[in-house]
């Protein structure tokens, strides 16, 4: 298996690439597409979050309480970068089981235009993040991410695998999917 990481949109003839994953919807270079499923997108940090300095400029480690996603806009957020829709400085937030909508202006100390790189910008404790929980399941299994406000999520993000549009499928390709 030859596995490409990337956060842009890749031309899977053009690249010679069997299979991409796609995390929004596909577009002009994919040729043939199915969904795999959807994730959501989750608030998370570290346990060694680094909140902003107090009215006495202290700085607090630890992971943030927050009872309201109102409260995000006095804490440190990652802002990330979405190849279609820009940076995402706007949250929109769905709370689960009311389905109360809030969306919400953050601002922070980063601007990470690459998912991993925000992710570990996340567990170094820089700020909190949104993400896929897909894209962070590990982290959080081991505890070096936790979830902030886990009753509010963002948006489902669709999960595509993306290939060339060969017929019949190669065998190796078939398998994977």
């Amino acid at each position: 298996i030859e596995l490409m990481v990337s956060d842009q949109a890749l031309d899977v003839v053009e690249m010679g690439i069997d299979v991409a994953i796609r995390t929004n919807e596909p577009n002009e270079l994919d040729r043939a597409a199915r969904k795999l499923g959807s994730a959501r997108r989750i608030l998370c940090a570290s346990p060694r979050y680094r909140h902003p300095p107090d009215a006495h400029g202290r700085m607090q480690v630890g992971l943030p309480v927050l009872a309201d996603p109102a409260e995000l806009e006095q804490h440190r957020c990652l802002i990330s970068y979405h190849p279609t829709q820009g940076w995402q400085r706007r949250w929109d937030l769905v709370e689960e089981k009311s389905g109360e909508r809030r969306s919400l202006d953050i601002s922070g100390p980063l601007a990470v235009s690459n998912l991993p790189m925000l992710v570990d910008m996340a567990v170094a404790g820089v700020g909190i993040a949104q993400v896929a929980d897909v894209c962070v399941a590990r982290e959080l299994a081991e505890g070096r991410l936790v979830r902030v406000l886990p009753d509010w999520v963002g948006s489902s993000v669709p999960v595509f695998a993306v290939f060339a549009p060969i017929r019949p499928l190669p065998q190796r390709i078939s398998t994977f999917l």
